[in-house]
């Protein structure tokens, strides 16, 4: 003789209403709600995926930003140690050279 299988009775109360359900078998109560549960995992994991892809772009373009403003502070430093390490008298003429040492456009 083969065991009855489990059987309940399943009643959810919302605001909206009441869902009722009599002889819901618990092994099909337990699938629907892993089949949620994978549903809403899937649906995290897609979303995520695309928020993911969307920072990294920040991110990247931020550093991109960040790098030619290092540049730039770069060649002002050189052009300006070249113009200082100059005498007084010759930093008006040395200026072209400075400019050509510290690679500015």
């Amino acid at each position: 003789m083969s065991e009855p299988e489990s059987v309940m009775d399943v009643v959810a109360e919302t605001p909206i209403g009441k869902l009722a359900a009599k002889g819901v078998r618990v092994s099909d109560l337990i699938g629907l709600l892993t089949l949620l549960a994978v549903a809403l995992g899937a649906y995290a994991l897609y979303h995520h995926g695309e928020d993911a892809k969307n920072s990294t772009v920040a991110v990247t373009m931020s550093i991109e930003k960040q790098t030619q403003s290092n540049k730039e502070q770069a060649q002002g430093l050189r052009y300006m140690a070249c113009i200082i390490a100059e005498d007084q008298k010759d930093r008006k003429t040395a200026r072209d050279g400075c400019r050509e040492q510290a690679r500015l456009p």
